[in-house]
């Protein structure tokens, strides 16, 4: 049994001349017959579109990591050896997505070792830099709605590799530009950060901790690197915690894929999709269904 995560994200448009995203997705297929003539490097790595199909209001696909270097050694009976490659061939780290067209939201396997949601993005633009998108990842409604019930009291966040976090203006930028040069003062690899009001009264300023949240979870922030993001929620009933992270709109269980058949293998993680997709789709509907023109 593999484990799979699912995580839901809203796709923007970044300008009226942006291209709706089954769109960008077709071109990229129509590239070429030929699966390595849909290839591009983004970040260093080797993607390609591997397939693409339209089910009713939904587009779905695979994209994949072609690895041709660092290559593992096959563990054998014998000990170690060499793991063959076709020549121009590689290792195959395939995700799976499924995006409904009307509602602008997409599905997406969560695989740090595969492709994120921000790189398929980036091989939509190494096709044609016309095709830049914002994607937000979507919380739970709940999450939201708990939150703004009460006054934050104390937030609290853990960043790896957090000199490479992204400049923002306005006063979030300045809590991640200390952040940053704080961890490069320190040579830090990770960094953990909490501000609360301790034993005082009162609360932190909650647009600052808005804007904290929302860079994090819907921002540029939002990566696999942010390992920790909570806050304290005030009311006259008490104090909750909100943890932002395991509240993000996703799902994960353990399927059984075949070995040796690609194509069993993403038929399997598709139809999960579609079964991760549709429990969640009247909250989808209600948080996205009054959809306007696309552009964030």
């Amino acid at each position: 049994m593999s484990k799979v995560t699912v995580r839901f994200f809203h796709v923007g448009k970044a300008g009226k001349n942006v291209p709706d995203l089954e769109k960008a997705l077709w071109a990229a297929h129509a590239l070429s017959d030929k699966a390595s003539g849909r290839e591009r490097v983004v970040e260093g790595h080797v993607l390609r579109l591997e397939r693409l199909a339209d089910y009713g209001e939904y587009t779905a696909g695979e994209i994949v990591r072609k690895q041709t270097g660092d290559i593992p050694p096959e563990a054998n009976s014998e000990g170690l050896a060499r793991l063959s490659v076709s020549e121009g061939g590689g290792l195959g780290h395939c995700i799976a997505f499924r995006y409904h067209r009307r509602l602008a939201i997409i599905a997406i396997q969560f695989d740090t070792r595969a492709v994120s949601i921000n790189r398929l993005m980036l091989y939509l633009k190494e096709i044609d830099t016309s095709q830049v998108y914002n994607v937000r990842a979507m919380i739970r409604r709940d999450s939201w709605e708990k939150y703004n019930k009460g006054k934050p009291t104390k937030l609290s966040f853990t960043i790896a590799q957090p000199t490479n976090l992204a400049a923002v203006e306005g006063e979030v930028g300045s809590v991640i530009a200390s952040t940053k040069r704080l961890a490069e003062i320190a040579e830090a690899p990770r960094i953990h950060i909490e501000v609360s009001m301790g034993r005082g009264k009162g609360s932190l300023r909650k647009g600052v901790v808005d804007d904290v949240l929302k860079f994090f979870t819907t921002g540029v922030g939002k990566t696999e690197e942010v390992k920790q993001l909570q806050v304290n929620s005030s009311t006259d009933d008490g104090t909750e915690m909100i943890d932002f992270l395991t509240e993000l709109l996703k799902d994960t269980d353990h399927l059984e894929l075949p070995d040796g058949d690609p194509e069993g293998h993403y038929k399997v993680r598709l139809a999960w999709l579609k079964e991760a997709f549709d429990k969640h789709y009247d909250q989808i509907e209600l948080m996205h269904g009054a959809a306007s023109d696309g552009i964030s």
